[in-house]
């Protein structure tokens, strides 16, 4: 990976953006597999789980990203479908 200069991304730029994306993995996991969106607490629990219960992982850390999962989500799908070439 390379940063806008052109030179390597440093380990902790990259370390900022890990957290969000499980969260967010653990959140589409449930949502696949329940149907329906966790609530912080199931996504707590979900994360607790995996093993993942460190201090980024906290239910108020949690609680603020949820709002934006969906957009992400139907982002990432959009974009599925038309590398996919299918809308």
């Amino acid at each position: 990976m390379t940063g806008r200069g052109g030179a390597p991304v440093s380990p902790s730029t990259l370390s900022r953006y890990l957290p969000p994306f499980r969260i967010y993995a653990a959140w589409a996991q449930h949502l696949d597999d329940q149907g329906a969106q966790p609530t912080p607490d199931e996504l707590f629990n979900a994360l607790a789980g995996r093993g993942i219960t460190s201090a980024p992982y906290t239910r108020e850390k949690i609680a603020p990203l949820l709002a934006d999962f969906p957009r992400r989500r139907a982002a990432l799908a959009a974009h599925a479908s038309s590398a996919r070439g299918t809308t």
